[in-house]
């Protein structure tokens, strides 16, 4: 009887553990899907501000700029980069 009421009680604590866990995981995902759409409801950098709008193509520029030119020619205004247009800036 005395093991009986052991097992059933480890059994019993084994549940809520398993509970809590899910609780936990559901809150959390939860927490995200909302800081997701909190942030997705305002604009970004640059948004509507023709021709350079914003981070985004900031960054694909300096990529376009740091694998299509030699590191010399980076910082340099030239007919392949244009530094009044987004020159790298770090």
């Amino acid at each position: 009887n005395r093991i009986l009421r052991q097992t059933d009680r480890l059994a019993r604590q084994v549940n809520v553990g398993v509970y809590m866990r899910s609780t936990a995981t559901t809150t959390t995902i939860a927490a995200a899907v909302l800081l997701r759409a909190c942030v997705s409801l305002h604009g970004y950098s640059g948004e509507g501000v023709p021709p350079m709008y914003g981070d985004f193509e900031a960054q694909r520029h300096w990529m376009e700029v740091t694998v299509n030119l030699p590191a010399e020619r980076w910082y340099v205004h030239g007919p392949d980069n244009d530094l009044q247009y987004w020159g790298l800036d770090y």
